[in-house]
């Protein structure tokens, strides 16, 4: 089997997923032929891996991103002097990597068509090229379809959405077949894209890291270099609406109640510039880092920092809106931290599927979640038999399994198209 992925960019979950799924491939197939199409500007740790690991990496220019196959001008100032010229370059500059990105595709096209199997891993600010090759995708989740009441009455999401809708509509119309990780994104899926000619093929995900435990010794060292001392929850989530980082924030003012010292760690994309002392359930102060902080936030950090993360925190908690699945809460389980999950239907579906535990709590209610946080810190024996059992658990179901059932998806696509 051939197989050629794109995946032109993609969040730091997205990136730690492909290489995961890859790997797993290649461990159960080693002799299937993998090329992986990137943006020639992706520099993420986990293609670097990728590549070091042997697999073969084409990277792309122009042709990966349907952005260019369209030109809209743009008011920057409000003066027709300032205006006028800049979108007369915009245009030149349009005209020139269209023509690039229209010579690219082409190129794509005739490549894709001597591959079995296309698979977007990351489809999003994309037009899939035209190809013979049976085309797969992630539409990943529909969360930007919702308003949360957190986004300006949901006006970023709307026209985020408008835009993704957009983008999915065309591998919809290339007659792609998805694959989502929970039945509760199949559900959605169907309700967005109901005359779609293929349903989602549901795979549930395992852990997104080969991270190992380390002596806590040199988890202190490396907290420490963070600015971490001491005890903490970590929210291991970026900045956006859904992930309710503000109900997280009030359930740290009833839970310092009783554990004054212990800290809100905040890790994930957009979070660096977060840091608060919390006062009230409704809302934290803003504070310098050099201030006896209660929350604090830290951007993206390295794979070996993160796990450091992990493995310190108290609990694991996240108490997002709407997911499709806890991509934290599989990180936390294979490293033995007890977790806090919100009652949503794919974190149900996700410790139901895997067999692992955690205390689930009304993610729009500050004093469940605090009761949740303190349900696992006073009870020390509780949270170790929920960290030993999730992580067995998670022992039981890996990327080969993963990927042994993304083949059988692209066999009998291969099969029923040769029929």
């Amino acid at each position: 089997m051939r197989i050629g992925v794109v995946n032109q960019t993609a969040s730091v979950g997205g990136w730690r997923y492909l290489g995961m799924l890859l790997d797993g491939i290649k461990q159960i197939s080693p002799n299937i032929e993998i090329t992986l199409y990137v943006n020639s500007f992706e520099t993420s740790e986990e293609l670097i891996s990728l590549e070091r690991r042997g697999l073969r990496v084409k990277k792309i220019k122009y042709g990966l991103s349907g952005s260019f196959l369209h030109f809209h001008s743009r008011i920057f100032f409000g003066r027709a002097f300032i205006d006028k010229p800049l979108n007369f370059l915009r245009k030149l500059v349009f005209k020139y990597r269209n023509r690039k990105a229209l010579a690219e595709r082409l190129s794509l096209s005739k490549e894709f068509d001597d591959m079995d199997v296309i698979f977007y891993s990351w489809p999003y600010g994309i037009d899939p090229v035209e190809t013979k090759a049976q085309i797969f995708y992630i539409p990943h989740d529909f969360i930007v379809s919702h308003g949360f009441g957190l986004d300006g009455v949901g006006f970023y999401y709307r026209d985020f959405w408008k835009a993704t809708k957009e983008n999915l509509q065309k591998f919809v119309n290339r007659n792609a077949r998805p694959i989502v990780s929970s039945n509760f994104i199949k559900d959605e899926y169907r309700r967005v894209f109901p005359m779609a000619n293929h349903l989602p093929k549901v795979i549930y995900l395992a852990k997104f890291n080969n991270y190992k435990r380390i002596e806590s010794d040199l988890v202190k060292d490396k907290l420490r270099d963070i600015g971490v001392i001491g005890d903490y929850v970590l929210f291991a989530n970026n900045n956006m609406p859904h992930k309710n980082l503000a109900q997280a924030i009030g359930a740290m003012y009833y839970v310092k109640q009783k554990y004054p010292d212990l800290k809100l760690i905040v890790s994930g994309l957009g979070n660096n510039n977060i840091c608060g002392v919390v006062h009230s359930p409704f809302y934290m102060d803003h504070c310098d880092e050099n201030d006896n902080w209660d929350v604090k936030g830290l951007e993206l950090v390295s794979n070996d920092t993160f796990a450091a993360l992990l493995q310190g925190a108290k609990v694991v908690l996240n108490c997002s809106l709407c997911e499709a699945g806890a991509g934290s809460a599989l990180d936390a389980w294979s490293m033995g931290t007890p977790v806090v999950l919100s009652k949503i239907p794919a974190f149900e579906e996700q410790v139901k599927f895997l067999g692992t535990e955690a205390v689930f709590v009304d993610p729009r209610n500050s004093k469940d979640i605090a009761l949740g946080i303190l349900k696992i810190i006073d009870n020390p024996s509780l949270a170790s038999s929920m960290a030993l059992k999730s992580r067995e658990a998670m022992g039981n179901y890996g990327w080969g399994e993963v990927a042994e059932q993304y083949l059988d998806a692209f066999e009998e696509a291969i099969n029923e198209n040769r029929d």
